[in-house]
């Protein structure tokens, strides 16, 4: 008997040591979460939004070159107007939007962890009466494409990344190729 308490005592210790070892799983361990976007997928757009934004669980890094925001209407042109701002946990691009439909916003950015997320959401553009529209761009030629990486990002320095296929979203940093 005194050999079968030893043994699972032993047993008890040896996971206590693992557990203290391994420590509780972190919120920073994961990848970050969207929890809002703008204007809200699924949602209709009357008046020009101004701006699409998403924000996320967490702080974003801003890792220049790394984040990236497109707008895409109906026509298949690009209504973003410039580079996202990463501004703690939300990303936000300027954009204009031209032709009644829907619009697509397509994005990648940097997890609190290190790791690119990306996704997209949608939303109805119906102008009202007198709204003015814009003219969309068929390519943006001062940005380049993201390409989808699988490891982290290293923090904080900037890296040159080889063009992406299309529907990547487009990020800014130099001209495109």
């Amino acid at each position: 008997m005194p050999a079968r308490r030893l043994s699972a005592f032993g047993a008890v210790v040896a996971l206590t040591a693992m557990a203290v070892i391994a420590g509780p799983a972190s919120p920073a361990a994961a990848h970050n979460t969207v929890i809002a976007v703008g204007p809200k997928d699924g949602s209709t757009v009357v008046t020009q939004p101004e701006t699409v934004w998403l924000q996320t669980n967490d702080a974003l890094l801003d890792v220049e070159g790394a984040g990236a925001m497109d707008v895409v209407g109906p026509d298949g042109l690009h209504y973003a107007g410039g580079c996202p701002a990463i501004t703690g946990a939300i990303a936000s691009v300027p954009a204009e939007l031209g032709p009644a439909g829907e619009y697509t916003v397509v994005w990648r950015v940097v997890s609190a962890d290190g790791h690119p997320i990306s996704g997209e959401f949608d939303f109805d553009w119906e102008p009202a009466d007198g709204e003015p529209l814009a003219e969309g761009l068929p390519n943006r030629r001062a940005s380049r494409r993201v390409r989808a990486q699988s490891s982290p990002v290293r923090r904080p320095r900037a890296r040159r990344m080889p063009p992406a296929p299309a529907p990547r979203p487009i990020c800014c940093g130099s001209a495109a190729r």
